[in-house]
């Protein structure tokens, strides 16, 4: 009797054990790859140069900035094309020239303490979630 009692309870076990296992697995995974490219992101930021991806209907960028001088170097990994415009306050601080898709462009800006709004303005983008806001400390 004890000898079935054991093996009843081996395959349950095993696959909690599996299933745990699996479980954390997944989570490294996922941990890998959202503290990954945030990590990098970071590194350029305090260098002063901030990598940005626009695409169809989207801006990749840090959420947080440090003042100073700033270079972002904007990516277009769309098909549509695009621009970046820094705002804060309801004014246009700078802005890229229209960037083809797969283009690239660069600008640099002194960013004061506040908070920015980065946001496409060709055509409608900006009101179909091309636009970030970003705060500056």
């Amino acid at each position: 009797m004890s000898a079935d009692f054991g093996k009843s309870l081996r395959p349950p076990l095993l696959r909690r054990r599996l299933g745990s296992l699996l479980l954390a697995v997944s989570l490294g995974v996922l941990v890998a790859l959202v503290g990954g490219p945030a990590a990098a992101v970071d590194d350029e930021t305090l260098a002063g140069q901030v990598s940005v991806t626009e695409a169809e209907f989207s801006i990749a960028m840090p959420r947080t900035l440090t003042a100073g001088s700033t270079t972002f170097a904007v990516r277009n990994a769309g098909s549509a094309t695009h621009d970046l415009v820094v705002s804060q306050n309801g004014r246009n601080v700078a802005a890229t020239p229209a960037i083809p898709g797969g283009g690239r462009a660069s600008l640099t800006v002194t960013l004061q303490r506040g908070t920015y709004v980065f946001y496409c303005s060709i055509d409608n983008h900006r009101a179909m979630g091309m636009e970030v806001t970003v705060s500056v400390t």
